[in-house]
């Protein structure tokens, strides 16, 4: 039973996050992105304009997307359990 309340609470809250994300695109929150994709640019020299760092993997990107595997794979073991369970 404790299991099966869990696996509802986390596919709720993943329902909620979707719905967030729908709103936004929905009210157009994600329209003025032009003013911000500069912002970045604006302390840079022209010598580092000219030649820009190689691209690295952000430390928090990767902090996210590990949080975000160890998430969908709870998921998966809990609805194994539950699955073999019944």
């Amino acid at each position: 039973m404790a299991l099966q309340m869990m696996v509802v609470y986390m596919l709720g809250g993943i329902g909620i996050a979707l719905g967030v994300i729908l709103w936004a695109i929905r009210s157009r929150q994600f329209q003025d992105q032009d003013r911000a994709r500069y912002l970045p640019l604006r302390d840079l020299g022209e010598q580092q304009l000219k030649n820009p760092p190689e691209r690295k993997i952000s430390p928090t990107v990767l902090l996210a997307g590990g949080i975000v595997v160890l998430g969908l794979g709870s998921i998966l073991v809990m609805l194994y359990q539950l699955l073999r369970l019944e």
